[in-house]
């Protein structure tokens, strides 16, 4: 009976989500605002409106747990807010510089930059 438990128990483990997936909220079709999380790094949590493509990082503070917005280097001021849902954001799994904004309208992309302690702001990717 033991050996039958032990068992049971190593096969849930087999079966069991793995911890350091990417997490991203599943947001109804036209929600505006949407929650990502790296699997590398718990840093890089993003909170996206997915409508303007602005992009909060989530801090942890002396005073307590903030949204602090980033910078989008080249991201048009006019003209750029949907009625629906038109940014996201792209995190590989492989390195926290390979996470991208996309403008799925224009094409837009912006990768994540910054120093080597932080990386609190996009810079454009251009087309060639």
């Amino acid at each position: 009976m033991r050996y039958l438990a032990l068992l049971i128990l190593f096969t849930l483990t087999l079966f069991a989500d793995d911890p350091t997936r990417t997490v991203v909220s599943a947001p109804p079709v036209n929600a505006r605002f949407q929650i990502i999380q790296s699997e590398l790094a718990a840093k890089a949590t993003f909170k996206l409106d997915r409508f303007a493509g602005r992009v909060w990082q989530f801090l942890s503070t002396p005073d307590g747990n903030v949204w602090s917005l980033m910078h989008v280097e080249g991201m048009p001021t006019k003209g750029i807010e949907s009625v629906v849902p038109r940014f996201q954001i792209f995190s590989s799994g492989l390195a926290l510089k390979f996470t991208y904004l996309l403008d799925t309208v224009s094409g837009s992309c912006w990768e994540l930059a910054g120093s080597e302690k932080s990386n609190d702001a996009w810079q454009q990717v251009p087309d060639k």
